[in-house]
């Protein structure tokens, strides 16, 4: 990370959070509260577990703003989150557009408490909330989770989860939950779980779902084999895509007019 973009963020921080000295001293690692409610100076408020350092997306997603393609979706009537950690992205989509439906998926039961909490407190009444996970089946699966940071909880397993608190979690398919749900097309759905995310749109290739979304946002790891796989999925299923970082935007170009 730059000099540059550190200082931008740090002046979005100062902008954006009301009790933004406090956030820095539970960044640096100054300050240790298990719990704690971060206040934005537009009024939402955030429950969190700073021991893992999970907090920090809320930033990541209100400054860095890696799901703008949403905001160029006209009139949303289904979003879909999966990974929805503790609501950072399902809040925003919920406040920009109240008259949605948005879906939020969290396999991590610690996340999905605040997630909740955070849904309560900001009286958000147009988000659903799902404590399972995504997958390209229909299975109960090993969740590992990283005792450090609570975003790179993950259904793959590695050697840096030898011996790490791991659970079973029930996973769906994407066509399980479109049928489940009634849902007939969704129009913007964000992906960001942790390596599965390749795996899920070939499944949703396969049994015909891909085709019934609108535009989507996927957060996948640069350097991994599957981002270029996704992209040429997106591409040769009508999707126009463009690439920022390690986040891959797509719309649907026979859905979405530009």
């Amino acid at each position: 990370m730059s000099i540059i973009h550190k200082i931008k963020t740090s002046i979005g921080i100062i902008r954006l959070f009301k009790n933004w000295p406090t956030f820095f001293l539970h960044y640096f690692n100054l300050k240790r509260n298990k719990e704690i409610v971060f206040r934005f100076r537009n009024g939402l408020k955030w429950h969190v577990d700073t021991t893992k350092r999970g907090f920090a997306v809320i930033s990541d997603v209100w400054i860095q703003k890696p799901y703008k393609l949403l905001f160029e979706v006209n009139n949303p009537k289904i979003i879909l989150d999966f990974g929805a950690h503790i609501g950072s992205f399902s809040i925003m989509a919920a406040k920009k557009y109240p008259n949605s439906k948005i879906y939020a998926f969290e396999a991590s039961n610690e996340n999905f408490l605040n997630l909740q909490k955070n849904i309560k407190i900001n009286n958000i009444k147009n988000i659903r909330t799902f404590n399972i996970g995504i997958s390209d089946k229909n299975a109960i699966l090993r969740f590992f989770i990283n005792e450090k940071n609570t975003i790179l909880n993950t259904f793959i397993n590695t050697a840096q989860f030898n011996n790490s608190k791991n659970y079973k979690v029930r996973c769906k398919k994407l066509s399980t939950l479109f049928n489940e749900l009634k849902i007939k097309h969704c129009d913007f759905l964000k992906l960001d779980v942790e390596g599965f995310e390749y795996r899920i749109l070939k499944s949703s290739e396969k049994n015909g779902v891909l085709k019934n979304i609108g535009a989507l946002t996927a957060e996948i790891d640069v350097t991994s084999s599957n981002f270029k796989k996704t992209t040429v999925l997106l591409n040769r299923n009508g999707f126009a895509t463009s690439i920022n970082g390690d986040i891959i935007n797509a719309k649907n170009e026979r859905r979405i007019k530009p």
